[in-house]
């Protein structure tokens, strides 16, 4: 089976927006290609977005200091595999790949570990950071794009976040589904 290098990101300034260290491809160029890979090897994998929250409320993703995208990134790292990928995808909002996960049960145990990995406050000036509300989506043969993938698992993410901070949900992509049936009422 074959494992992805392990990318280090470089997190996002005002000078470097959301760039990944040492030139390596921003986090929806290697979702693409590790979708690449997995129709061609049958390989699982799933995504997960995470908003932050505080004081048990989603954050507005203003105002996320450099400060805290470092801690956030450095937690995650922390607690994804080597061969996952973390990201500062926007605002508040962070992407991990979970490669070599084949199942809803694998992408759910991945995701209460994220989650539970923020329910000790991360050691910063801004203690405002309660937890993390997440939301992922599981990759099935058949699926036509990451368009898909990431629809659905923001999708799941809204149901994290109605359901309270701090929560966990998860989508299991639909063979030939594409982002705009995925998001279609």
């Amino acid at each position: 089976m074959h494992q992805p290098p392990v990318i280090a990101l470089q997190i996002p300034t005002a000078a470097a927006p959301y760039r990944e260290a040492g030139g390596a491809p921003p986090f929806r160029e290697r979702l693409d290609e590790v979708l690449r890979q997995a129709r061609r090897s049958g390989e699982g994998f799933a995504i997960a977005i995470l908003d932050l929250d505080r004081a048990g409320e989603p954050a507005s993703g203003r105002g996320v200091s450099d400060d805290l995208s470092c801690g956030v990134l450095r937690r995650l790292r922390e607690t994804v595999r080597e061969c996952d990928v973390a990201a500062r995808i926007a605002g508040a909002s962070f992407g991990v790949l979970l490669v070599g996960v084949y199942d809803e049960a694998g992408t759910a145990t991945a995701l209460r570990r994220i989650a539970r990995a923020f329910t000790t406050p991360l050691p910063l000036a801004d203690t405002s950071l309660v937890g993390v509300s997440v939301g992922g989506c599981l990759w099935t043969p058949g699926v036509k794009d990451a368009d898909t993938l990431v629809c659905l698992a923001r999708q799941a993410l809204a149901r994290a976040k109605v359901a309270g901070g701090g929560r966990c949900r998860t989508s299991v992509a639909v063979p030939g589904l594409d982002a705009d049936s995925a998001s279609a009422p």
